[in-house]
This record gives C-alpha cells, structure tokens and sequence, in this order.
C-alpha cells in the first residue's frame, strides 16, 4: 500500500488532473485530484493558523480508502535562510525488470532473427545490464526452436531473475521433462 500510494502521489503531482491552492489570512488550502492508471486519489491539505502555533489536516482518499492524518506545526521566521532542505526518499531496492514496452522491443529483435544462434546472441546480449522477470523469461524461451537453446537460455537467465521462486513459470517453455530436471541440475549449482 505504502509503494502504491508513493507511486500514485509522485506520479500525480507530475500528472495531477486538477490542482486548486487558495491563501487566506487564516491559513492555506490545496486540493489535488489523481487519476493515473486507473489508480484515483484526491488530497486535501489545509493549513491553519495565525502564525503561532499552526495545525495541518490532511486527507487522502485513493481507490474508496481513507486517511486522515493531524499534525501541529511550530512557527518558523519566514525567509528562505531559515528553510530545510527536502531530504530525498530512499532508492527502492532493486534489481527492476525489463518494463513492458522495453520487454516488447526486446522480444520482438529475438523473434526478428531467422537463426537460432542469431536469437540467443540477441537474447542475452542486453541481459549483461537487465533484469527479466520469470514469466518473461518463459516468454523468450518459447521464441526458440529447439529445445537445447531454450535450455541454454534459462540457464543463462536464471542469475538475471529478479523473481528466482517463481522460475517454475519457465517450465511450460519445455517440451520434454528431461529439459526441466536438467535445468533444476543447472541452476542448483
């Protein structure tokens, strides 16, 4: 939820459909409305006060769930000297996959190859830098023709797997149940 909500935040205030940001005298108002990917979020934060002694109030709705979270403020002297600096989020751990346009791309110079030595050299050239994840793995298996390369190439992907427990969906890519014993052999080691 906290990744969901991270990724629909940033992602809405580069994209936020409609913002509003009213000051008066008694304090400040923002709304935001989201909607990315399917993913609807509306914020509201609300800033009250007289300089003193300051409350904010906000309240983020995304997808019919409800938060609201209450916080006092202490006054600062106004003036950019006296402002913190954003601290950055933390990086997520990686490593990421191939995200679904780049993965097509990829999939697409593979299957343009009329040789199979041609396929796998395309297949793993970009893999010295990228992460797949097992289903697609199981995806470019089944773009070669025999079963020898296709065992080659998983045994290869195996180390760039960003999802290694579910490296049995690479097993429907295999014609014959040898090919998966000799796999399990391979990356057992």
């Amino acid at each position: 939820m906290n990744r969901i909500f991270l990724c629909g935040l940033l992602t809405g205030l580069l994209t936020a459909s409609s913002t509003f940001f009213g000051q008066t005298d008694d304090g400040i108002n923002m709304n935001m409305s989201i909607d990315a990917d399917g993913e609807q979020m509306n914020m509201n934060i609300s800033i009250d006060g007289d300089g003193a002694g300051e409350q904010m109030n906000m309240n983020i709705q995304m997808n019919g769930m409800d938060m609201e979270h209450d916080m006092e403020m202490e006054a600062q002297p106004s003036g950019w000297d006296n402002a913190a600096a954003p601290s950055a989020a933390p990086a997520p751990a990686g490593p990421f996959p191939m995200d679904d346009m780049d993965f097509n791309r990829y999939l697409n110079a593979v299957k343009s190859k009329d040789f199979e030595d041609s396929k796998l050299t395309t297949a793993k050239a970009p893999l010295r830098g990228q992460h797949l994840t097992a289903e697609q793995i199981g995806t470019v298996m089944r773009v070669f023709d025999f079963e020898s390369t296709r065992l080659e190439f998983a045994t290869f992907a195996h180390p760039r797997c960003v999802d290694p427990s579910n490296y049995y969906l690479t097993y429907g890519a295999f014609e014959f149940e040898m090919s998966i014993e000799e796999l399990e052999e391979a990356i057992a080691e």
